[in-house]
């Protein structure tokens, strides 16, 4: 599932030397501009699945106790159709145009990020709803450019702090994607200028995933960020959440699930958040009583677009055996065998990576319904078992095939096989 698609958060300008003001928790009056962009109007931009889920979640957060209860008023929340490229340009304007000195602003941008030309001083662009598939520069982009002098104006000029935090990843075949452009782009934004904090969801050779598994459909950096911040970051239980503690939360729970290591620019003591009591002890009951289903992370806008020109035929029978769920029996024309197939073509390897997880969850599903239902003793489950319906023989084998695909490195690998000992055992009785 490598699809490079980053975060472009570049500051063309250099450090600056300035004092660090008091706690970003606790000053002056916040203000927000949070952007989530899932559905795109050109169809030749791959749509993601969650971005703007997460956008609605970092609206949330700062509207609650935990987030500082910032006013209704002072966030302006751009999902989807209401995320062109002027009104993302207005919001900022709003941003700059509001803000005083001792203020706080937080820029949260969920979506594609590009770089069309791989030229020098080509920063890149955010990629708007508007936006079209080539072009960039006369379509519905917003040039990293632009938006640091945003933040130059605002953390420079004006004295407000800022806080950018940017999920952002490239899917298919975009106008930059032969030469880097989204790894170039992220580079960029990873540089800060004074009176800043940046947060971006991963390294800029590095995909951004999300799943259904966190939040019950979100990104997977989103995921774990909003949970820190609302104080399971907080190391030394002093009641507020400092750049590094954040930093080593988000390092230590998104490697347990991807190759994906987001990175924070600004000060290591540097406060971000206060800790609501109430909303963590909330947080850590709902997460002691709720055992997370286990699914397989899908890298954000993994499928080619219609554009793109790495469809390929044996990529299209490999997505209709596993959607009509022909996954090893019989062994021709199954998902498993179409893979093994796919491996050998070079034009889908970019691919390989992200359907390798897709076979080995469409593997694990059946079983894992078989053993929910158990849990919640299904009379109806209980009389398959006793009148040994046969897809039971079968399970043993997906689960084999699934950890096989993951590979005994991969967490869920030990999990797979123990359940897979539990079918042998139950089609041996």
């Amino acid at each position: 599932m490598r699809c490079a698609l980053l975060f472009m958060l570049s500051t063309l300008l250099p450090l600056f030397a300035s004092a660090q003001i008091g706690p970003m928790a606790n000053k002056g009056t916040a203000r927000a501009v949070i952007v989530g962009i899932s559905d795109y109007q050109d169809d030749r931009i791959p749509d993601l699945r969650f971005a703007h889920r997460d956008a609605e979640a970092m609206a949330d957060f700062l509207l609650s106790n935990a987030g500082g209860n910032v006013a209704p008023e002072n966030i302006k929340l751009l999902l989807n159709e209401k995320a062109t490229r002027g009104d993302i340009a207005m919001a900022f304007y709003w941003l700059v145009e509001e803000s005083k000195a001792g203020d706080r602003a937080v820029i949260y941008f969920s979506g594609h990020g590009d770089l069309e030309n791989k030229i020098m001083m080509d920063q890149g662009y955010l990629l708007a709803y508007d936006a079209k598939a080539v072009n960039y520069m006369g379509s519905g982009t917003y040039p990293v450019e632009m938006l640091q002098k945003v933040i130059q104006t605002l953390s420079l000029k004006l004295n407000v702090e800022v806080l950018l935090i940017t999920d952002a990843c490239r899917a298919g075949k975009l106008a930059g994607s032969e030469t880097g452009g989204v790894a170039a782009t992220n580079e960029g934004l990873a540089q800060k200028a004074a009176n800043e904090v940046r947060i971006l969801s991963c390294e800029s050779n590095q995909s951004s995933v999300e799943n259904e598994q966190w939040g019950g459909g979100r990104g997977l950096f989103s995921y774990y960020l909003i949970d820190g911040l609302k104080g399971l970051a907080d190391e030394d239980e002093d009641q507020v959440v400092i750049i590094r503690e954040i930093r080593n939360y988000l390092r230590d729970e998104v490697a347990k699930w991807a190759d994906q290591d987001p990175m924070t620019e600004g000060p290591s003591n540097k406060e971000l958040f206060r800790v609501d009591e109430d909303t963590l002890l909330a947080l850590m009951e709902r997460k002691k009583m709720k055992k997370e289903n286990m699914a397989f992370a899908t890298s954000r806008g993994t499928l080619p677009s219609a554009g793109d020109t790495i469809i390929h035929p044996l990529y299209q029978q490999f997505e209709q055996a596993l959607a009509s769920g022909h996954l090893l029996h019989p062994e021709e024309g199954s998902a498993y065998a179409l893979f093994q197939q796919m491996q050998q073509q070079e034009a889908l390897q970019p691919l390989l990576s992200a359907q390798r997880l897709n076979l080995a969850a469409a593997l694990q599903n059946g079983a894992q319904q078989a053993i929910n239902a158990y849990l919640d003793a299904s009379p109806e489950e209980m009389a398959r078992r006793w009148q040994y319906d046969e897809s039971y023989q079968y399970y043993p084998e997906y689960l084999s095939k699934a950890a096989e695909l993951l590979g005994p490195g991969n967490i869920f690998y030990d999990d797979l096989k123990g359940r897979q000992a539990y079918f042998e055992g139950l089609v041996l009785r």
